[in-house]
């Protein structure tokens, strides 16, 4: 009689894999056991069909496990009579991947509608293919004891079906019902519990106007009814934030009566993550033109737990579904007074939320999923590397769009968004994802790698661990490093990173940068010309201060620099002598300051209230073309020179031609997505002639630009390039983290 002894690892606890593997040993009239354990999960069979049982494992598995690693060695048999699971047990090692949260499934969709069923409108409804996850886990392996339900003791019901390996609910550690899980409350903004039906009641204040905090998943969000301009606008106040767009929760068919929704739409919409997914949204009369400023798309998302299907019930209108937080600052998960602060009513809950976790953000490109935020429902999946790392590496990430990555072995764990470093309660609750991570992969980092910027807040997070090597590793490397590594390519390849601002090798502010090489070494071999960026950080939330330095670039003192000026006295007039003296600014290089210029410019808008307003805007501009201008691809001039091995890419001409084209203003703004990715391709044409690469990488937030990305691919395409662009992560400064870690790893190997 054969005996196995099988190690999986992966995605192997919390997701049905146990009585997956309980079943088809019965199925295969095999004995043994299998178990939980800190680094995945043991199993040993014995009988005469041993093999296909290792056979079928590799080929099937739950749908929400993913094996990384099988090891199969044959055992001594042992005298036994049946198959078992056995308790989880903890050993030294520890490899268990944590999964990441996910949106109700089926068949518990199924019995939440069900009146028969006990769990009918049950708010916290789940099984072990859905529910919370890596935002209850507080250390592993994933039992019970080691997540917030350890404070609900399970009813005799529950319990029945938790120690059932038939049952779907077997080992589901969130498992609960009416009589023993979480329950409901309703707050006014003073913090005092109100004796009403808390879903009934926050439903019925939605429809009369006022702002409700809704605990999800991983935070607080602020909901409101989403055709109210006035009520909109009021969350924008409360949250200090601007333009930027608020996200909308709807049913399917809501959504589906105001988008032309495709199908890659609707898929992302229903998977299992359930992100947020961007969708262009003509006029209509449920969405308020407040949402999304400037832009005719909206980012959508379904009701993706029990709570949210519940709240539907009483409300038949698209909710805005915004997380509760001030600009800049992380998602609130704890109910205290800045979060009483924001809505009129809390519906809330006694499940603590260990590890906040914001909504993810999708765009579909290419019929697939393209990030803009990769949290909720992804994270803490791995990425798997092409090579294995022997130190532990710590990425602390940027200041925007933040994210940490703990690299291990040959895995990424890129952290959930965290949003911005530059006040303390971002930075502290980065410390405490980053802590939660060290113990959910019991790793401490043997390397901390940070951004070469001096005065990046989350540096300091670095002396909290005085036994770590600390590596500067610049933003713009780390962009193209990040894309390699998630694609696993070795290169080397043609980097062309565009965004914003980062620090670079010379001190001044890059962002239009041209890369060569590989995860070994990236060398600078090309830019954007560096021009005067007035007054610095001002420039960037004050754009018509860049237009302005451009025009007097172009023209001096001329006309077309004066009657610009003349739009922003008085303080175009000091602004216009920082510009001649160069004494209060930096020259920068951004692919982003030029958008922002243009945009200017063209007069769509001369203030920026978030990051990336106005390069949006024109892109929705540009987009609103015809299909017969589109055709015409008219380019404006550029130049580009080449000597000592190095490119310069020159765009002040373009923005000349535009400023003197006399054609519409849509037009001017597709024909400058045109001739930038025009001039970017002539340049990736003299770089491939030169080095003989063919492999062109984009990163950088100006490529969350899917007009200019298309633009992109067909010409590369049609001129042979290979053209690689993220597909797991976010082209924008969450991916940071993930390129200084393996920067890092990289240069620890060759040192």
């Amino acid at each position: 009689m054969t005996r196995l002894k099988i190690k999986a690892k992966g995605i192997v606890q919390g997701v049905g894999f146990r009585p997956f593997i309980y079943k088809t040993a019965h199925h295969y009239k095999l004995t043994g056991f299998v178990k939980n354990t800190s680094s995945g999960v043991e199993i040993e069979v014995q009988g005469d069909k041993v093999e296909k049982f290792v056979d079928f494992l590799k080929e099937h598995h739950p749908p929400l496990a993913k094996i990384t690693e099988i090891k199969v060695s044959k055992i001594p048999s042992v005298p036994t009579e049946n198959f078992v699971i056995l308790e989880s047990e903890e050993d030294v090692q520890r490899d268990v991947l944590i999964p990441p949260d996910i949106a109700i499934c089926e068949d518990c969709y199924r019995e939440f509608n069900n009146p028969e069923n006990r769990r009918f409108h049950y708010p916290f409804i789940n099984c072990t293919n859905c529910g919370p996850r890596f935002t209850i886990i507080t250390d592993i392996p994933y039992d019970r004891p080691f997540t917030t339900m350890k404070d609900f003791e399970m009813c005799d019901d529950c319990h029945r079906e938790y120690t059932d390996p038939n049952d779907r609910r077997y080992h589901a550690q969130p498992v609960s019902c009416f009589k023993c899980g979480p329950q409901l409350k309703l707050l006014n903004n003073q913090g005092n519990s109100l004796e009403v039906n808390p879903v009934a009641f926050a439903g019925e204040m939605l429809l009369q106007n006022k702002i409700i905090a809704i605990k999800g998943l991983g935070g607080f969000h602020l909901a409101c009814l989403a055709d109210k301009d006035q009520l909109v606008l009021a969350i924008r106040k409360k949250k200090q934030r601007g333009n930027k767009p608020l996200a909308v929760m709807a049913s399917l068919n809501m959504i589906q009566h105001i988008t032309c929704l495709r199908e890659e739409e609707q898929a992302a919409l229903t998977s299992p993550s359930a992100p947020i997914v961007i969708l262009k949204v003509p006029p209509h009369p449920l969405i308020s033109k407040e949402l999304a400023p400037g832009l005719d798309s909206v980012g959508f998302m379904l009701p993706y737990t029990p709570l949210h299907l519940l709240l539907f019930r009483y409300v038949d209108k698209p909710l805005v579904m915004t997380s509760a937080n001030l600009s800049h600052q992380p998602i609130m998960y704890k109910q205290n007074s800045d979060l009483l602060a924001l809505a009129d009513y809390v519906l809330t809950h006694d499940r603590q939320i260990h590890s906040p976790c914001d909504d993810s953000v999708v765009k579909i490109f290419n019929q697939q999923p393209y990030f803009f935020r990769r949290s909720r429902g992804y994270v803490p999946q791995p990425i798997t590397l092409s090579f294995t790392s022997p130190k532990v590496v710590l990425g602390l990430g940027p200041m925007l769009n933040n994210t940490f990555c703990m690299l291990v072995g040959n895995q990424a764990f890129p952290s959930q968004y965290l949003g911005t470093t530059d006040n303390l309660k971002t930075v502290n609750r980065e410390q405490q994802n980053i802590d939660q991570f060290c113990k959910m992969l019991s790793v401490q980092p043997h390397i901390t790698a940070v951004d070469k910027h001096p005065n990046f807040p989350n540096r300091k997070l670095a002396d909290n661990f005085p036994q770590s090597k600390l590596v500067e590793i610049q933003h713009h490397r780390a962009h193209i490093a990040s894309l390699l590594a998630e694609l696993q390519e070795d290169g080397p390849v043609i980097g062309i990173a565009m965004d914003g601002t980062g620090f670079g090798d010379d001190r001044k502010i890059w962002g239009g940068e041209f890369f060569m090489g590989s995860l070994q070494s990236l060398e600078r071999v090309g830019q954007l010309k560096y021009y005067f960026l007035p007054t610095g950080e001002t420039a960037i939330h004050q754009p018509w201060r860049y237009a302005l330095s451009l025009l007097h670039s172009l023209y001096g003192n001329g006309k077309p620099t004066s009657h610009f000026a003349d739009k922003f006295t008085p303080q175009s007039s000091s602004v216009l002598d920082i510009i001649k003296k160069q004494n209060i600014g930096v020259f920068n290089s951004s692919c982003g300051r030029l958008f922002d210029a243009v945009a200017s410019l063209l007069g769509i808008g001369h203030y920026s209230t978030y990051r990336g307003e106005l390069p949006s805007v024109l892109q929705g501009a540009a987009e609103r073309v015809s299909v017969d201008s589109k055709l015409m691809q008219k380019s404006y001039n550029y130049s580009i020179s080449f000597n000592d091995n190095y490119l310069v890419l020159d765009m002040l001409p373009a923005i000349g031609e535009i400023i003197e084209d006399k054609i519409d203003v849509c037009l001017k703004a597709f024909y400058w997505h045109f001739s930038l990715a025009k001039a970017l391709l002539d340049s990736s044409k003299i770089l491939r002639e030169h080095y003989h690469l063919n492999k062109v990488g984009l990163s950088g937030g100006v490529f969350q630009n899917t007009l200019l990305l298309e633009m992109l691919l067909d010409m590369f395409n049609n001129n042979n390039f290979e053209v690689l662009i993220h597909r797991q992560l976010p082209p924008n400064d969450s991916c940071i983290s993930l390129g200084q870690a393996v920067l890092a790893a990289k240069a620890e190997v060759r040192s």
